[in-house]
């Protein structure tokens, strides 16, 4: 019976991984997202994989080869629980991944404010400009802002921003 697999890659390697899997004809998988990256150049839209370090790889109980996969170039081994055998994912997990809408996966990543992001703050009716210090897991950005000539800083949901392009 054949199941879908989740393999654990060298960092920064899930390409080489992927292709050097397929080049021994497995059925591999690794959604990607387009991000915005700031570099020494300036910002740039860049491709990374949605879930770093992690391939997916479809393989049949029986007649699969499973040990050319630990010495695949990019590959570090199977993800286990314990020291028991790999574990399958669902299909139906997989068939959602599969389906998903990347682009606006995309968008939504690229636009989570991080620090030292200038970004507008609404207070009322107007936009304030500011500076980015901190975000954390909630959702929520520590930003700096000038306020009747003072600096404040203040926590806000970051839904309240808009990014500065």
């Amino acid at each position: 019976m054949s199941h879908w697999y989740v393999l654990y890659t060298k960092p920064r390697q899930e390409l080489a991984a992927v292709a050097h899997l397929e080049n021994q004809h497995y059925q591999v998988f690794c959604p990607r997202v387009e991000l915005k990256k700031r570099t020494a150049q300036g910002w740039k839209v860049v491709s990374e994989p949605l879930f770093p370090n992690y391939v997916f790889i479809y393989l049949n109980d029986t007649t699969d080869n499973w040990k050319p996969i630990r010495s695949t170039i990019g590959i570090n081994g199977f993800v286990r629980f314990g020291s028991g055998l790999p574990i399958a994912m669902p299909e139906t997990t997989i068939q959602a991944l599969q389906s998903l809408n990347l682009n606006q996966i995309s968008d939504t990543l690229t636009q989570y404010p991080k620090a030292g992001d200038r970004v507008l703050v609404s207070i009322g009716d107007s936009l304030v400009n500011a500076l980015v210090q901190a975000a954390d897991a909630k959702g929520r950005v520590q930003v700096l802002l000038q306020l009747l000539g003072q600096d404040q800083t203040i926590w806000i949901e970051s839904t309240a921003l808009q990014m500065i392009r």
